[in-house]
């Protein structure tokens, strides 16, 4: 299995989990305690929309700004590779104000599910 395809299942983990429990299916643990869900919110991947005018850097700041928006403190947000769409720098930054504004505001936050890359450091 190649890192990236790794790190997109590792990513993906913990909404599995918890539609599956949801469900009533079992969970591959001897433990587990969930708190509840009331929405689930991704922002995954990189696109433009080209015939609207807006660049991904755009795109990705509207999706963002719904998410921090319409989010509680019991919604699950995933959010990878936020900032891709513009330079490095920045996009840390972005990323930075971002976390910021989850682990401050109404919502809750993980710490431990909170990764950076080298790419941002």
């Amino acid at each position: 299995m190649k890192t990236c395809e790794c790190q997109v299942d590792i990513f993906r983990y913990p909404v599995v989990v918890r539609a599956t429990t949801y469900m009533g299916c079992r969970i591959p643990a001897e433990r587990c305690r969930l708190t509840a869900v009331d929405r689930v919110f991704t922002r995954l991947g990189a696109s433009d929309r080209l015939l609207a005018g807006e660049s991904t850097f755009m795109v990705e700041l509207a999706e963002t700004a719904a998410i921090i928006r319409h989010a509680s403190r019991h919604s699950l947000v995933l959010m990878d590779e936020l900032g891709r769409g513009t330079s490095t720098h920045d996009g840390a930054a972005l990323a930075g104000a971002v976390l910021h504004r989850l682990s401050t505001g109404n919502l809750a936050l993980s710490p431990h599910q909170v990764r950076y890359t080298s790419s941002y450091l």
